[in-house]
């Protein structure tokens, strides 16, 4: 999913308490100073803000400013945990480099919390985590979502399979719904899943209940035609999620091989989606100049998110559509490390009940084995459709969830005309340079966007 441009500066600006450019109490740059220095509007800056603000990274002084409420040392760096004694004070501890993908101060709470309770039921290890991958590797064993793994070099080549938790940890997913099945690229089984990420809509107003098996763009041509003199505003989070969620596919949901859509269906997606855009039903974070300024009367947001909205605005179910499609959070265990077992018992500690059922209630992700009571924000946790992951996994290929939303985005705006042949074309010979690229000496991540979260 391609974050809004608040969600980016507030990542950069995070990036920056990091690395301790503002210590505890520092002033930051006003707001307008902010919007200089990043080439963002004020409106960005301020949302921004407000993000770091609720991460609690921040606090506002009318009429003074914005003041860091953090100690300044870079968050960024590696927490490390060996139970009660010193960290490397045991020379025979088997020492994990861990590497995290969440950042914000409510995450951090929460593995801080785990690794800490992990080292003091395993005492033979020393656990060091590096939060919010900018750390330098090589790493044992990675938690986040998909992309996340695979920017960071924890792709189906470097990383254990199904077959070594099974002579490490046979039982690691007995009771458990969602497996590494359901993460596979291909033929490989290497990714390890512990949460999910749903989405809901958040709203200043109530909102209809979607219809079971309604799509994106149905609700919103209901919602349209409901009040035909009212504009809609939904803004859309991705158009990649959008068109999987209309049953648009440009993967083979077992093999992950690029594959045209229909083009019948193809072209009424688009056409439909170009009309509420035009209409002003259906807003863009990076549209037109009025999609970022116009207060969206429905957000798309992960269920993560929903939890620092104002307790006036309205949360709703996404329509499910043709396709229920969550984030997936998963753990890759590099083939190098040479304690498997080790990182088992970091996966297996995670997918306890406990573990769980506080993930659950502090807003970190869906848990994946059944918990009391069970509590998902924007609506109930569905049955697991056999394959569904399959297509998150294998089918969002990265370079493909790049390439087909800025076409697509280029379309609904009117900067192209739809041609399904010529689409093609464009996607294969992008996809053959990627496949180039990935073949050169350049480190997995390097020159990736740090900006896509999941």
């Amino acid at each position: 999913m391609i974050k809004q441009k608040h969600q980016q500066l507030f990542d950069i600006l995070m990036q920056q308490f990091n690395s301790g450019r503002w210590g505890n109490g520092a002033r930051l740059p006003s707001i307008r100073d902010l919007a200089r220095e990043y080439g963002v509007s004020i409106n960005v800056v301020s949302r921004a803000v407000e993000m770091l603000k609720e991460a609690g990274m921040v606090s506002v002084r009318a009429g003074e400013g914005v003041f860091s409420t953090v100690s300044g040392s870079a968050v960024s760096q590696a927490v490390r945990y060996s139970a009660n004694r010193l960290f490397g004070q045991y020379a025979s501890a088997k020492r994990l480099r861990v590497l995290v993908e969440d950042s914000t101060a409510r995450q951090l709470a929460f593995w801080n919390r785990f690794f800490e309770s992990t080292a003091v039921r395993h005492r033979d290890l020393d656990i060091e985590i590096t939060y919010g991958g900018c750390g330098e590797g090589p790493f044992d064993v990675a938690f986040g979502g998909l992309n996340f793994l695979k920017f960071h070099g924890f792709d189906p080549a470097r990383t254990l399979s199904v077959a070594e938790q099974r002579i490490f940890a046979p039982r690691l997913y007995d009771g458990i719904p969602l497996t590494p099945e359901h993460c596979s690229l291909g033929a490989h089984r290497n990714y390890f899943p512990y949460g999910l990420v749903t989405y809901c809509l958040v709203s200043r107003d109530p909102l209809p209940t979607p219809v079971r098996g309604e799509g994106i763009l149905d609700y919103i041509e209901r919602l349209a035609a409901a009040d035909p003199r009212k504009k809609v505003g939904y803004a859309l989070s991705s158009g990649l999620e959008l068109l999987v969620n209309s049953g648009v596919f440009f993967f083979d949901g077992e093999s992950g091989a690029f594959r045209m859509p229909d083009p019948a269906l193809l072209r009424s997606v688009f056409e439909r989606t170009a009309a509420l855009y035009k209409a002003g039903h259906l807003l863009w974070e990076h549209g037109a100049t009025r999609d970022e300024s116009s207060l969206a009367a429905i957000t798309e947001v992960t269920f993560f998110k929903a939890h620092s909205f104002r307790e006036e605005q309205e949360i709703t179910p996404r329509p499910e559509g043709k396709l229920f499609l969550p984030v997936i959070d998963a753990a890759a265990i590099s083939s190098k490390t040479l304690f498997p077992e080790e990182c088992f018992r970091l996966i297996s500690s995670l997918l306890a009940c406990d573990s769980q059922t506080r993930a659950e209630t502090e807003h970190i992700f869906n848990a994946v084995r059944p918990v009391s009571p069970k509590r998902v924000i924007g609506g109930a946790h569905p049955d697991i459709p056999p394959g569904f992951c399959n297509l998150r996994g294998a089918g969002f290929q990265l370079e493909l969830q790049y390439f087909v939303t800025w076409e697509f985005f280029h379309y609904i705006t009117g900067q192209c005309d739809f041609s399904p042949g010529r689409l093609e074309a464009k996607i294969r010979w992008y996809l053959d340079r990627m496949a180039e690229r990935r073949g050169s000496p350049e480190p997995p991540g390097r020159g990736t966007d740090r900006a896509v979260r999941r």
